[in-house]
Parts: structure tokens; sequence; C-alpha cells
């Protein structure tokens, strides 16, 4: 994941995500490198950012969430 844009929001570098900087085409082709490499690594991060966003996107949460929006805002 290049560590542009909302990208940064949303991943760890090395928890659940590799990152590399915008246009550094050398150092996303170490991150491959990495991925392929090394099949824990690739488990790790799967498992990771899975929990990551099964959290972040839980859609009772997020439910509750716009629901209190609809609230404060009307």
């Amino acid at each position: 994941t290049s560590a542009s844009g909302g990208a940064g929001e949303l991943v760890d570098a090395d928890v659940d995500a590799l990152t590399h900087a915008p246009g550094d085409a050398d150092h996303l082709s170490r991150q491959l490198a990495r991925l392929a490499g090394d099949r824990a690594l690739r488990e790790r991060l799967g498992a990771r950012a899975r929990s990551g966003a099964a959290r972040r996107f839980d859609s009772t949460r997020l439910a509750t969430e716009i629901a209190q929006l609809y609230e404060r805002i009307a």
C-alpha cells in the first residue's frame, strides 16, 4: 500500500500492511519480494487486516454512529 492519501488512515505499517513511499518502485519491489517469500508474514498481515476491517466497518457500529449523527443534526 502506498503511504499516501487515505491509505495511511486505514493501515498500520508492518502490522496489517506493508507500505512504500509513493513513486518508490524499488521499495515497492522489495516489499513485494518480502511478501512473496514469507508465508507467515502474508498470513499475519492478512489476519490483522481482516480483523481491523471487521471492527472498522462493523454494520451495527456504523448504523449506530449514523443514527447518532442524524439525531445531532436534526
